[in-house]
This record gives C-alpha cells, sequence and structure tokens, in this order.
C-alpha cells in the first residue's frame, strides 16, 4: 500500500475503532455496510460483484461477526488489519 494510503486506511481504522470499542457490539447492517465502504474505499456499486449478499440488510451484526463476513472479500487485507486491531487491544 502506498505510504498516503496507508495514512488514510490507519484513520479510518481508528475511527472505526472509536466508534465501535468493543467487539461484541451489534451494530445495524446498514451501519456496517457503510463503514465497509469508508474502509475499504469504495462502494458495492463500484464492484458489483462484491454485493455482500449474505447481509441480512435489516439484521443486526457483531462486530466480530461483521469481519467474518467481509475479511475475505475485496478489501478484506484492510478488514484482516481492523481486526489485529482489536487484537491488539485484547479484544
Amino acid at each position: 500500500m502506498r505510504e498516503g494510503m496507508t495514512k488514510e486506511v490507519e484513520a479510518q481504522i481508528d475511527a472505526f475503532v472509536e466508534a465501535f470499542p468493543l467487539v461484541d457490539t451489534f451494530v445495524s447492517a446498514t451501519e456496517l455496510l457503510k463503514w465497509h465502504e469508508r474502509l475499504v474505499g469504495h462502494t458495492m456499486r463500484t464492484f458489483p460483484g462484491v454485493r455482500l449478499a449474505m447481509i441480512d440488510r435489516g439484521a443486526e451484526y457483531t462486530i466480530l461477526e461483521f469481519f467474518a463476513l467481509t475479511r475475505n472479500l475485496h478489501g478484506g487485507e484492510i478488514i484482516k488489519r481492523l481486526e489485529e486491531r482489536y487484537r491488539s487491544m485484547g479484544g
């Protein structure tokens, strides 16, 4: 990742952790999808193959469930960095 991009990603990771400090917090799917777009830097419209169809938009998910659903999708390396941040915090 380029230096500027790394700083931007780290800033987004910091913002996510600040918004959701506990991994067992339930968050609406709609909010998590907005965060996914913010974290990985694109919208689902940009990459139509990445539809996140397995996410029920009317449901709520914990942060851990969010990680499980998104870590292997486009942008998953950022989700994995976010997971690592929580692990380093003891979460």
